[in-house]
């Protein structure tokens, strides 16, 4: 079996539109908002530089470090599978794409 490589969130520098999300469990009173939620939130950490269109224009983020978002995770979908594909150090850490961010919270 191959090793995995470990990656910290310090030293992760995302690529085009690629975003790392740290993941803040949101508690409601007393409940604790469950996995089971369609959508997480989180604070951005890193952001790339944006992806390039047809004619080579970067499309520029609408992200920036230290935002508060809610977004989607296609690893967070996988349930127990999630550990296999996480190569990084802390499993509340996300590498998303913008798309798969739902909105900013202001």
């Amino acid at each position: 079996m191959a090793s995995q490589i470990r990656v910290t969130k310090s030293k992760l520098i995302p690529f085009a539109d690629r975003v790392l999300i740290e993941r803040i469990e949101e508690k409601r009173g007393t409940i604790v908002m469950t996995d089971a939620d369609k959508s997480l939130k989180g604070r951005v950490i890193a952001v790339g530089p944006g992806k390039k269109d047809e004619d080579g224009e970067l499309i520029s983020m609408e992200v920036k470090p230290g935002d508060l978002v809610y977004f989607n995770s296609r690893w967070h979908d996988l349930g127990d599978d999630y550990q296999q594909h996480q190569w990084w150090d802390d499993p509340n850490v996300h590498l998303v794409q913008q798309a798969d961010i739902l909105g900013k919270i202001t």
